[in-house]
C-alpha cells in the first residue's frame, strides 16, 4: 500500500505515462532487526573475542573448553582456523604471510608439542587445516594465540528435508498448522527456467551460485542502477527482484533450489516503471525463452488491455505465468492480476489469516505465504532480510511451478494451472475475502518420499518392517518390570529402542565415555530427535529424565557419536503391562536377543568373520580384508601422502619414483618414454649448482613440470568451488598441453627436486637434467 506522498507523486507521473508499481514491497517494511543483517555484516560485528566457553558463536555452541560443536560431531577430528595475519602473534607470523599453510600448520603443532594427522590444508577460502587428534590437543590449539577457532568436525548428509526452514517454505509442504520448521521436497527445479520480471537480480549473490543466466534490461529511462543485472550497481533501492528470486530459487530461502534464473529488469530502484517497459519485458521472454519456463510478475498497475494481451500471448506460447494479486486490500481489478489464464496469488500470514494488505476476489486463484518473508537482499552477496506483500507470495507459487515442471516438462500452462489450484489445501485461509477461493498453496508434482532408513524420521513408505530404526520395532507390548540394559555401544546415529507399559517413567544413562548418547521418550509412538515428550541431551554428562503419563512408553537412546559401555535404567511408578515383550529378533538395539545371530543381526551379536566396518579387528580379519577395522596394510599407497612406512619402491605415487638414472647425485639425468595417469607423480633429484631441466614431449598433453631447490615441489590441485591451490615451486611449467619443449634454467646450489605431474594421462615424454657444477653427492 502506497504512502500518501508517494501516491501523489505517482499520480502526477501517470498523467504523462501509465505507471506500474510493484505489488509486494510495502513502503512500511518489517522493522530492522538482526534477521535483516547479512552474513557479511554479522562477521564484521563479531570479533574473535566472542568465542567464549559456554556461549554461542555464529550459530554454534562453544563447549566449556572453547571448542565449537554441534549435534553431529565426528570423534577426534577438528578444523583449526588461523587468525587473520594482522592479529597473529608469535613465530607463526612469517609463515602465515608467506601463505605456506602446510608449513604453518606443522609449526603450530610442533610448538604445542602435538602429534596429529593432517588430512586437509586450507589456504584460499580460509587459512587453516583439518586434523585427527585427541581432545586435549584440540583444547590446547583453541587456546593458542595464533588460532582464531577450533571446530569439531561433523557429519554432513544429502537430504531432501531442510531444517529450520523459513516459515513460507515450511507452510507449503504440510496441510495443517502448527509449523514443524521443516521443508521437505523431492524435486529441486533443475532444468527449469524462471524469468523474474522485476527490478533485476544481484547475480553474484551467494544464494544463486552462478545460476542467474542471460537476462535483459528494459527500463527505457535508465537510472543507472538496479538490483545488479549486467554491470549495474548494487545497493539500489529495496532489492525487490533479488528478494523475489531468492524465494523462487535461492539455495537456502528458495523452493526450487537448482532452477535457472533469468533477470528481466523493467522497474527502477524505487520499484516503479512504465507499462511499455513491462510489455517489452514480456516480449523479450517470449522471444528468448528456454523451455520449460515460468514467468514471475510481482508487479501490477491499473487495467491494461495491451499488457493483458502480451501476457496471454506468452501463456499461449507455452510459458506458465504467475502474478501478484496486489496490496490495496481490495478486490482485484488491475493488470496483470486480472488475467484468467495467469495464476494470481494472494497473501497469507503465518497463522493462515489473509494478510491485511492482500487483495482478494474472484480473480485470485490461490493463496501463499507473503508476510515477513525471509529471502536474499541486494546490499551484499550474502545479505538477507524480510519483506511483506503479494510480491512475496507470488514467487512461492512460481517456485512450486518450477518443481512441477522439472518432472512434467511438457505440461501446458493450463495443466500447470490446474495442478497448482487442485493441489492446494482447502479451507485453511481465515478471512479469505469475498469471492476468493479458500485454497492455500502446497508443493505438488513430487513422488512420495522413498524409504530412507537411518534418517531418524518415519516417513513416506517406511514402516516398522522396512525401517525399524526409524519407525520402531514391529509389535506392541514391552515388559513393565524395571529395564536394565548394559554395554550399549555404537557409532553416530545408532538407535537403541525399548518399550515399557505403565505410568510415569523415569529413565537414565550412565557409564558413557564422552558425550555420545542422548535420551528421548514418547508416549504411544517412537520418539526421534524432533518429536518426543521428554528428552535429556546434556553434553559431557550422563542423561536422566522423568515424564508423566500412562500407556506404552517408547524409549530411544540415540548415539550422538561413538559410545561404549553405556547403561540404561528405566522404571515406572505403576505397571499396566500385559506381560508381552518386544519381538525378537530386533536388529539394531545392540542386544543379542532370541533368534538373533551374527548372520542376521551382526551389529548386536558379534561378527560373522570377517565382518568389516564394525571398528573391531577380530576373527580372521586382516589389514588386507578389513583395513577400516585392522589398520592400513603397509603401505597405504595412493593417498598422496608419503607416510613413515612408505617409500619409492612400494608407493611411488606418493613418495616418488625410485630412479636408477643417477638421480640424487650430480650426474646428468636423461630419461625417455615417460608416461603416467591423472594425479601420478614422477620425482627426481639432482645435486649441484645452476640446474637446467628440460622436458620434450612427442605427446605431452596433461603433463606438468615443477622444480624446487631444497624441498619437493607441490603441484596445483583442485580444491572445490572452481578454485585451485597455488603451486609451490621455483620453476613452474603448467602449459605442457601444446606438445612443445619446456626448460627451467635455475640459479642456486643444493638439491634440486624435480616433479613431472600427471594433470591427466600422458606418454612419450623425455626428461633431461644437468647441473653446471657438482656439489656434495646426495
Amino acid at each position: 500500500m502506497l504512502t500518501t506522498h508517494r501516491a501523489v507523486r505517482i499520480l502526477a507521473t501517470m498523467m504523462i505515462l501509465m505507471a506500474v508499481s510493484i505489488s509486494g514491497c510495502l513502503d512500511n517494511m518489517a522493522p530492522f532487526d538482526e534477521t535483516q543483517v547479512g552474513a557479511d555484516q554479522l562477521d564484521m560485528m563479531l570479533p574473535d573475542s566472542e568465542i567464549v566457553p559456554g556461549s554461542v558463536f555464529d550459530g554454534m555452541i562453544v563447549d566449556p573448553d572453547g571448542i565449537l560443536i554441534n549435534d553431529a560431531r565426528i570423534p577426534d577430528r577438528y578444523i583449526v582456523q588461523f587468525k587473520d595475519e594482522r592479529v597473529i602473534e608469535g613465530s607463526l607470523s612469517p609463515l602465515f604471510r608467506a601463505q605456506d599453510m602446510r608449513a604453518a600448520s606443522k609449526e603450530l603443532l610442533r610448538t604445542n608439542d602435538i602429534k596429529a594427522q593432517i588430512f586437509h590444508v586450507y589456504s584460499n577460502t580460509i587459512k587453516g587445516f583439518a586434523a585427527k587428534m585427541g581432545r586435549d590437543a584440540a583444547v590446547a590449539l583453541a587456546n593458542d594465540p595464533n588460532v582464531k577457532l577450533v571446530e569439531q568436525d561433523s557429519y554432513v548428509y544429502a537430504s531432501t528435508t531442510q531444517y529450520s526452514a523459513p516459515w513460507g517454505l515450511d507452510r507449503i509442504d504440510q496441510s495443517s498448522l502448527p509449523l514443524n520448521s521443516q521443508f521437505t521436497y523431492t524435486a529441486n527445479g533443475a532444468g527449469v527456467h524462471a524469468y523474474i520480471i522485476d527490478t533485476g537480480i544481484l547475480r553474484s549473490h551467494s544464494q544463486f551460485s552462478g545460476r542467474v543466466q542471460t537476462g535483459a534490461d528494459k527500463v527505457s529511462v535508465s537510472d543507472g542502477q538496479g538490483d545488479g543485472i549486467g554491470g549495474i550497481t548494487t545497493g539500489c533501492g529495496i532489492g525487490h527482484g533479488t528478494h523475489v528470486a531468492g524465494t523462487i530459487g535461492g539455495s537456502t530461502y528458495g523452493i526450487a533450489k537448482q532452477v535457472t534464473l533469468h533477470s528481466v529488469r523493467v522497474l527502477n530502484c524505487e520499484g516503479s516503471g512504465s507499462m511499455t517497459d513491462v510489455i517489452a519485458g514480456v516480449e523479450w521472454v517470449q522471444s528468448n525463452r528456454v523451455m520449460p519456463a515460468v514467468i514471475n510478475m510481482s508487479l501490477g498497475g491499473s487495467a491494461s488491455t495491451t499488457l493483458d494481451a502480451a501476457v496471454n500471448a506468452a501463456i499461449n506460447s507455452g510459458i506458465s505465468v504467475v502474478v501478484a494479486a496486489g496490496n490495496e486490500n481490495v478486490a482485484v481489478t488491475g493488470s496483470p492480476a486480472r488475467i484468467n489464464n495467469a495464476i494470481t496469488v494472494a497473501s497469507t500470514e503465518n497463522d493462515d489469516d489473509r494478510s491485511s494488505f492482500s487483495n482478494y476476489g474472484y480473480a485470485v486463484d490461490v493463496f501463499a505465504p507473503g508476510t515477513n518473508i525471509l529471502s536474499a537482499l541486494n546490499t551484499s552477496t550474502s545479505a538477507s532480510g524480510t519483506m511483506s506483500g503479494t510480491s512475496m507470495a507470488s514467487p512461492h507459487v512460481a517456485g512450486v511451478v518450477a518443481l512441477y515442471l522439472q518432472g512434467n516438462g511438457d505440461a501446458s500452462p493450463a495443466t500447470v494451472f490446474s495442478a497448482v489450484v487442485n493441489g492446494a489445501v482447502t479451507g485453511k485461509v481465515d478471512n479469505a475475502g469475498t469471492g476468493s477461493p479458500n485454497k492455500l498453496l502446497q508443493v505438488i508434482g513430487s513422488a512420495p518420499p522413498t524409504v530412507a532408513c537411518g534418517d531418524d524420521l518415519c516417513n513416506g513408505t517406511e514402516d516398522c518392517s522396512s525401517c525399524p530404526g526409524d519407525c520402531g520395532a514391529c509389535g506392541t507390548g514391552g515388559d513393565c518390570d524395571d529395564l536394565v540394559v548394559t554395554g550399549l555401544g555404537g557409532g553416530f546415529n545408532t538407535f537403541h529402542r525399548y518399550i515399557m507399559n505403565g505410568t510415569n517413567i523415569t529413565a537414565s544413562t550412565d557409564g558413557q565415555t564422552g558425550d555420545w548418547v542422548h535420551l528421548y521418550v514418547k508416549l504411544g509412538s517412537d520418539p526421534d530427535r524432533l518429536n518426543y515428550d521428554c528428552k535429556s541431551d546434556n553434553y559431557d554428562a550422563d542423561e536422566s529424565l522423568s515424564c508423566s503419563g500412562t500407556g506404552e512408553w517408547h524409549i530411544l537412546v540415540w548415539g550422538n557419536g561413538v559410545h561404549d559401555g553405556v547403561s540404561l535404567n528405566a522404571s515406572l511408578s505403576s505397571c499396566s503391562d500385559d506381560g508381552s515383550t518386544a519381538p525378537d529378533p530386533y536388529c539394531g538395539d545392540n542386544n543379542c536377543d532370541t533368534g538373533e545371530t551374527c548372520s542376521n543381526c551382526a551389529v548386536d551379536c558379534g561378527t560373522c568373520d570377517p565382518y568389516c566396518g564394525d571398528g573391531s579387528c577380530n576373527g580372521d580379519e586382516t589389514c588386507s580384508s578389513c583395513s577400516s577395522d585392522c589398520g592400513a596394510c603397509p603401505a597405504s599407497c595412493g593417498d598422496g601422502t608419503c607416510d613413515s612406512n612408505e617409500n619409492c619402491e612400494n608407493c611411488p605415487a606418493d613418495c616418488g619414483e625410485c630412479a636408477d638414472d643417477g638421480g640424487g647425485s650430480c650426474e646428468d639425468i636423461s630419461l625417455s618414454g615417460l608416461d603416467g595417469a591423472f594425479n601420478s607423480y614422477r620425482r627426481y633429484e639432482i645435486t649441484g649448482s645452476n640446474a637446467v631441466v628440460e622436458t620434450v614431449g612427442s605427446y605431452s598433453q596433461f603433463a606438468r613440470l615443477y622444480v624446487k631447490l631444497g624441498s619437493p615441489p607441490v603441484p596445483t590441485a583442485y580444491i572445490g568451488g572452481g578454485q585451485y591451490s597455488t603451486p609451490v615451486a621455483d620453476c613452474i611449467r603448467e602449459d605442457m598441453d601444446d606438445g612443445s619443449n619446456h626448460t627451467c634454467n635455475m640459479s642456486g646450489s643444493g638439491v634440486w627436486h624435480i616433479l613431472i605431474y600427471g594433470k591427466g594421462s600422458y606418454s612419450g615424454v623425455s626428461l633431461d637434467a644437468s647441473v653446471e657444477t657438482c656439489a656434495t653427492a646426495y
